[in-house]
């Protein structure tokens, strides 16, 4: 019987001809081979660790300048080539007029799922466009602009919140001048994540975050820093690559994993809890002009389940997410 070194250096030697005859056959069957390639890129990580350490989206630029609108470039863990665009034609063509022909990949769908739920992220061709029909009443001109005064509250209980914080901060300056310091700083990001926080509350479903300083409110805004805080390091752009490879994983009762739903889970309690009071002091009758109460309304119109309507609820979350990225 063979020793254990020998079974694994055959099993190696197997995993290394498997990967690099799978190479060669998409190299040579793949649609791209006409198409400009990136240039260099490490065995393992592909060109996808080059895009992830450089600054500005600086390896885009720099390749769409050598190659074109248009280029290959190679993935991580031996997956397929990604072709990267930025051509304004193309893109219309895929995400405007033609969107169905070009659905996510299964992992994006997975990763879709994980942080909105099975809401219109999530979902593909018939569905998707049964999902856009159900949220279109919710967004018309005249619904948008209902939410007007919102979005005017929450500025001003920024503004007020602001001044209160300048003022004790210019307090605390003026003690500590006789050290050099006289300067008052701020950290925009933060309070404009949290009027964008409030705006999702009373828009998505009628709930006062109070500018951030609630307990969910804090859970949810420290949620997303430590997914931005991971995205630094370079777990970052290798837990991707790894979960793409093996989408398995995405299942595992992994801490750091579940993680990523986290926010999901907190707006899909609170939007449950909202619900049960409405219920409770209105009965059947749904009152309100938020999200939430006009999906209910026609929930039983479209046969959604509860579960359903609190997804799409949860899609507020990616409005969130563009301040704090």
């Amino acid at each position: 019987m063979p020793s254990l070194p020998t079974q694994l250096l055959v099993a190696a030697s197997g995993l290394a001809l498997y990967i690099i005859v799978k190479r060669w056959y998409r190299r040579s069957a793949s649609g791209l081979k006409s198409i400009p390639r990136a240039a260099g890129g490490h065995w393992l990580w592909g060109h996808e660790k080059d895009a992830w350490a450089t600054p500005d989206a600086g390896f885009y630029t720099s390749n769409f300048e050598k190659n074109g609108q248009v280029f290959v470039m190679r993935a991580g863990l031996f997956s397929d080539d990604i072709l990267a665009i930025s051509d304004p034609g193309a893109l219309t063509h895929m995400f405007t007029k033609h969107p169905y022909d070009y659905p996510k990949s299964a992992f994006m769908r997975t990763c879709a799922e994980r942080l909105t739920g099975r809401s219109l992220v999530w979902a593909e061709g018939e569905e998707h466009k049964h999902q856009r029909s159900v949220l279109n009443p919710a967004f018309t001109h005249e619904s948008v602009k209902q939410m007007g005064p919102e979005v005017r509250d929450a500025s001003e209980k920024l503004v007020n919140i602001l001044k209160e914080h300048i003022t004790d901060s210019e307090r605390t300056t003026a003690r500590e001048k006789d050290r050099g310091d006289d300067t008052v700083e701020i950290n925009a990001l933060d309070w404009c994540c949290r009027a964008t926080l409030q705006v999702i509350g009373s828009v998505g479903f009628g709930y006062d975050f109070q500018l951030g300083e609630t307990d969910d409110a804090r859970a949810i805004m420290q949620s997303f820093r430590d997914l931005v805080t991971v995205g630094m390091t370079p777990i970052g752009y290798i837990a991707p690559l790894v979960l793409r490879a093996f989408p398995f994983i995405t299942e595992l009762p992994v801490k750091a994993i579940q993680a990523q739903g986290g926010v999901k889970l907190i707006l899909k309690r609170l939007a449950r809890e909202i619900v049960e009071e409405k219920r409770r002091i209105n009965g059947s009758e749904i009152k309100g002009k938020d999200l939430l109460s006009t999906l209910l309304r026609m929930k039983d119109v479209h046969g959604y389940q509860l579960d359903q309507i609190l997804d799409h609820v949860s899609i507020c979350r990616l409005v969130l997410s563009d301040f704090i990225y």
